[in-house]
């Protein structure tokens, strides 16, 4: 949307400019999401950097069954988090963190 000139701002936390960075995980409410789905699965803290959270998933060291379950979160996470935004956006219908 950015690129037609539109700006949005974030629905989770009113941030002014909702980009990819920032809803992947910047935004305060997605931060605690993925803090809560990721667990103990990461083998360092979580970061609300997006290219920190990519790079702790590729280039970090995992056992083989907490890799996938890592992967698998992170891709359940990213698609739950993008559909709930767009529920809001278009059904508004929010929901907790919780």
């Amino acid at each position: 949307m950015a690129q037609w000139g539109v700006v949005q701002s974030c629905l989770f936390c009113g941030e002014l400019s909702e980009s990819r960075d920032h809803l992947f995980f910047a935004c305060p409410y997605t931060f605690t999401v993925w803090l809560a789905v990721v667990g103990d699965l990461l083998v360092v803290d979580a970061d609300p950097d997006w290219e920190t959270t990519l790079g702790q998933l590729v280039e970090l060291r995992y056992e083989k069954l907490d890799y996938i379950l890592l992967r698998l979160v992170f891709q359940t996470a990213i698609y739950y988090i993008w559909k709930e935004r767009n529920d809001m956006r278009h059904m508004g219908k929010p929901k907790t963190v919780d």
